[in-house]
């Protein structure tokens, strides 16, 4: 628009008219037919600047269009890089206004239109690059998810693993519920009709079989044992170097180290209380018969457990033994060593018949010796003369 005003005033103005010269006195004017020759040659000119002045026009439009859109998307400095063009673009149409120049205008309006949508594409790449850090920081995130995501896959095959280890625990303590749940089947019998002397003799019988259940242990160890200790004796007979010493000691420690570990506290409180709940049923009436056969069933089967036990007191001693015959270190010792060594332990052993049921002179079974590491401390059939 400044462009448009500062041109308008020049190329709107009509021709200036040929100034007449004063003629001269005594000479003869001839003002009148050039002036009228030189307007003749001018009008094809002030066509052409009429023209030239339209164009412009149309241009200062471009031009304030151009500025309009370069104001609302460029930045400053465009703008004033923008504004110094113009002006100069102004500057040289004020001193030439030829078709040349106009040329030369329009060619710099298509360099800056141009210039002027590369701006417009730097802007949507700007706006691409903050998507694209917009992303990166949202993998990012992702990542750390999937860090976090893999902690708690390793917490939960922890878990798993401790899961499986109760699993084990628990599958070793279940000959102990078998035990707990027959106690648990006796107690209901009883819970209908109960004599006193019967109950009585079960709670004799009940003691009795926690303190050997208090006592044992696996008598397949036991016996494995005795035959490896025959065997060490025998090769021992026949060679005793100190090479072969230390793989008995070996073979000692290993097996001892074998031995079952399980405690039966548990389950010795869990039969006190039995016991109690048995001693308060001894004022109800007299056990029917069915009741009295199916509390001989699980006595049998308890017994049989028990039977299956060997002392675990016995084990100790027997290794104190073997360890006193043969020298061996008393640090080495996995059992405690507070329990006394009997000095014919390991021959009564050897020399002891299997276990059998023994009899007392009158019939009545009784329990047997205590000397015999294979004897259980109690016999079934004392259980079955109480209950008869």
């Amino acid at each position: 628009a400044v462009l448009a005003r500062r041109l308008s005033p020049r190329l709107g103005r009509p021709a200036a008219p040929a100034r007449r010269r004063c003629p001269r006195s005594g000479t003869p004017s001839r003002s009148a037919p050039l002036a009228m020759d030189y307007t003749s040659g001018l009008n094809p000119l002030v066509n052409t600047f009429d023209a030239l002045h339209r164009q412009l026009q149309d241009y200062g439009l471009k031009i304030a269009a151009l500025h309009e859109a370069v104001s609302r998307k460029a930045d400053l400095a465009s703008v004033e890089s923008l504004g110094s063009k113009v002006a100069l673009l102004a500057t040289g149409l004020e001193d030439k206004a030829e078709f040349c120049e106009v040329k030369q205008c329009h060619d710099t309006l298509q360099t800056l239109t141009a210039a002027v949508s590369g701006k417009v594409d730097f802007s949507k790449f700007d706006q691409w690059d903050h998507r694209l850090l917009s992303l990166e920081s949202f993998v990012q995130a992702r990542k750390l998810e999937v860090s976090k995501i893999e902690a708690f896959e390793k917490q939960v095959n922890d878990i798993s693993f401790s899961v499986k280890a109760l699993e084990n625990h628990k599958a070793e303590f279940k000959e102990v519920e078998q035990l707990h749940a027959d106690v648990m089947h006796v107690k209901s019998s009883l819970g209908l009709k109960a004599d006193a002397g019967c109950v009585d003799k079960l709670d004799v019988a009940v003691r009795e079989l926690a303190t050997a259940c208090s006592q044992k242990a696996d008598s397949g160890v036991i016996e494995t044992l005795h035959s490896q200790y025959r065997s060490v004796n025998t090769a021992l007979a026949a060679k005793a170097e100190f090479g072969e010493m230390n793989q008995v000691k070996a073979q000692l420690q290993s097996l001892v180290g074998g031995l079952p570990t399980k405690t039966y506290a548990g389950e010795l409180d869990r039969l006190r209380m039995q016991m109690d709940e048995l001693a308060a049923l001894r004022a109800t009436p007299s056990l029917t018969s069915p009741s009295v056969e199916a509390l001989q069933q699980h006595l049998y089967r308890l017994e049989d457990a028990v039977a299956k036990k060997a002392d675990r007191t016995a084990v100790s001693e027997f290794y104190h033994q073997l360890s006193a015959s043969h020298n061996l270190p008393s640090h080495s010792l996995p059992l405690s060593a507070s329990h006394s060594v009997p000095a014919g332990f390991v021959p009564q052993r050897l020399a002891s018949p299997p276990p059998s049921r023994h009899l007392s002179p009158l019939g009545s079974p009784t329990k047997a010796p205590i000397g015999g590491l294979w004897q259980p401390s109690m016999d079934g059939g004392r259980l079955r003369n109480s209950l008869r």
